[in-house]
């Protein structure tokens, strides 16, 4: 996942002149985040059916190997990706503080 969007979202913030230029940032902010989050739960459900094993003796070998390859990983990923998001989140919520504090906002 490249971070530098959110790098980018707070140097917005900190070079703000204004709390609507702040406020502006943060909109920008949450809906890029909710888009991220839409697309990673759709992923997340299209990998959830290979949840359910099969119960044929010889197909579960095939299956294991699916399992590993295409739910195993993507999911690492996915869950990994949420956890970025969810830390650059607080770090835009601490620089759109510090700033708002800064310009008297709120």
């Amino acid at each position: 996942m490249n971070t530098a969007y959110f790098a980018n979202i707070i140097e917005i913030i900190n070079a703000s002149n204004s709390c609507s230029d702040v406020a502006a940032a943060l909109a920008q902010a949450t809906t890029a985040v909710s888009t991220l989050q839409t697309a990673i739960t759709t992923q997340l459900a299209l990998l959830a059916p290979l949840i359910v094993a099969p119960t044929n003796l010889a197909e579960l070998v095939t299956w294991a190997s699916a399992m590993v390859e295409t739910y195993v990983g993507p999911n690492a990923t996915l869950l990994a990706q949420q956890t970025i998001i969810a830390a650059q989140l607080s770090d835009i919520a601490a620089a759109a503080a510090a700033r708002s504090s800064t310009l008297g906002c709120m």
